[in-house]
């Protein structure tokens, strides 16, 4: 059984095979562009109308489907008949006939263009993701080759030389995105194949690369720092300010002298230590001790958070500290789980910080413990591993000061201490 669109399919194949016997051409397989001329002039001069070379070509070439009903009504003419319609009428019993008679070559035929679409589709799956990478190709994977010398020592702000060619780019522009105190979004230059980037804050960065809204590569890396800095960010400047260790480590205290707020908004302020670099320490056995105060100036409110953050290559911990009776609305986040204060009591977490608090981080097998003032304030376990411990940071809204930090491994051997005397550092 045919259906109707097969059946119109082989009607015209067997309209095709009665013009090349009436025009006396031989097989369609063996024409060349003047037998379709001759056989264009034989039907005009029966019929009296035109038909164009290329209209016969496209008839005789296609694989499925029907001319207009234009050109079926002029083979038709020349056939004899006063229409395509009449043709068919005429010729069901051949049309059927033909059917048998040429069903071997038609399968074949058929199987022949059914293989030719399957390798057709098969070349273009092939060629198709080759041109795509030859095209982003042309957008040359750019890539990190050279620091600033003079930043390599772990000082802040940190430069990176980051070399690029986007000079066969010819439609719109490549954008380099990074975040730093923000996120920021700039076009590359076309022209140029260098762009320098200054980091003022330490910790794991991210450059993309984006062209049509497309993200074609992503760098990763981490900016560290020789020892502690202390980081003043202020809404009315536009960088944050800077301070190495030696020059606000005092009297057993890592802090940053209040005079410095004398000509910054304070409520505006936050101050932040860090210590940046990676230690032979996996979060999921280690000790992490810290003792902290809050330091409230004049006009300052008392309920100020305290944020201590533990970044690791594959998650991070943070604990948000808060005065006593203040609200909390922060967030206590370890591996993939976060607690929210709005939804989850973190009452535990509030304190008195005005005078120095010790607090305890110790983690046994992705199993999580907190204590503060040697009191367990919480314990929960978690799933995805943290991996090597990164980065250390103790954020103030307002400032703060240090007293001690200690970090120990699996083993509890110490591979960081630290009193701020400023004479006496364990480092690995």
């Amino acid at each position: 059984m045919v259906n109707d669109s097969q059946y119109k399919n082989l009607a015209l194949l067997y309209a095709k095979r009665c013009i090349e016997t009436k025009a006396g051409l031989g097989t369609s397989r063996a024409w060349t562009h003047s037998d379709y001329l001759m056989l264009a002039d034989s039907i005009q001069k029966q019929t009296r109308r035109k038909i164009g070379i290329s209209t016969l070509k496209r008839t005789w070439n296609r694989q499925s489907g029907v001319p207009s009903p234009k050109t079926l009504n002029i083979l038709a003419n020349f056939l004899g008949y006063v229409s395509w319609f009449e043709f068919l009428q005429k010729n069901q019993n051949e049309i059927h006939q033909f059917l048998i008679d040429e069903k071997p070559l038609i399968k074949k035929k058929s199987i022949f263009i059914h293989w030719r679409k399957i390798l057709l589709f098969a070349a273009i799956a092939v060629t198709m993701p080759i041109l795509y990478f030859f095209i982003l190709s042309k957008i040359p994977v750019t890539r990190v080759t050279s620091f600033e010398p003079e930043k390599t020592d772990g000082v802040l702000p940190f430069a990176a030389i980051i070399k690029y060619d986007i000079s066969k780019v010819r439609k719109g522009d490549v954008f380099i995105v990074y975040n730093d105190i923000k996120q920021k979004k700039k076009a590359l230059d076309k022209k140029k194949n260098i762009y320098k980037i200054l980091f003022f804050t330490p910790g794991r960065k991210n450059v993309s690369f984006i062209y049509h809204n497309k993200k074609l590569k992503t760098l990763e890396f981490n900016v560290t720092t020789k020892d502690w800095v202390g980081i003043i960010k202020n809404l009315e400047i536009t960088h944050p300010l800077i301070f190495q260790k030696d020059s606000i480590c005092r009297d057993g205290f890592l802090q940053i002298n209040n005079t410095i707020f004398k000509n910054l908004d304070i409520i505006k302020s936050q101050v932040s230590y860090t210590y940046s670099k990676e230690l032979p320490v996996q979060g999921d056995n280690m000790l992490f001790e810290i003792r902290l105060r809050y330091i409230l100036l004049n006009g300052w409110d008392i309920c100020q958070n305290i944020n201590v953050t533990i970044n690791f290559s594959n998650g991070f911990i943070n604990l948000p500290l808060q005065y006593a009776g203040c609200e909390k609305s922060g967030n206590l986040t370890f591996s993939e789980k976060t607690l929210s204060g709005n939804n989850f009591n973190l009452s535990s977490f509030s304190n008195d910080f005005t005078t120095p608090k010790q607090l305890m981080v110790k983690t046994i097998n992705k199993q999580l413990t907190i204590y503060l003032n040697n009191n367990e304030i919480f314990k929960d376990s978690y799933s995805t591993s943290l991996g090597r411990m990164m980065m250390i940071k103790i954020s103030f809204t307002g400032t703060g000061a240090l007293d001690y930090v200690r970090v120990m491994n699996e083993h509890r051997q110490t591979v960081l201490e630290d009193d701020f005397n400023c004479d006496r550092v364990t480092t690995p």
